[in-house]
């Protein structure tokens, strides 16, 4: 069944189980809290998919290959935050 999830990002690198398919339709904050809300096909089987969150200013390591998943701010705008996804074979 497809559906939409809602899933709040962790400061670091963090995992979540996901469908290789399930694509992540927007990154925001809540409540001032980040999430990221993503199309999912709960009938599909799951890998671990790795994410990235980086500020602004922060170093990112050459030996990741990151796609690009949003943009939010946090703290009345002071913070900038990046999120990327992990890129590997699986996915």
């Amino acid at each position: 069944m497809r559906t939409i999830h809602k899933f709040e990002i962790k400061i670091g690198s963090f995992c979540l189980s996901l469908e290789k398919e399930a694509k992540v339709l927007t990154v925001a904050t809540q409540n001032g809290r980040p999430y990221m809300w993503v199309l999912r096909d709960t009938e599909k089987e799951c890998i671990e998919r790795r994410f990235h969150l980086f500020g602004t200013g922060d170093q990112i390591p050459k030996e990741l290959e990151l796609e690009f998943l949003g943009t939010f701010l946090l703290d009345e705008d002071m913070f900038v935050f990046h999120l990327f996804e992990e890129k590997t074979n699986e996915s």
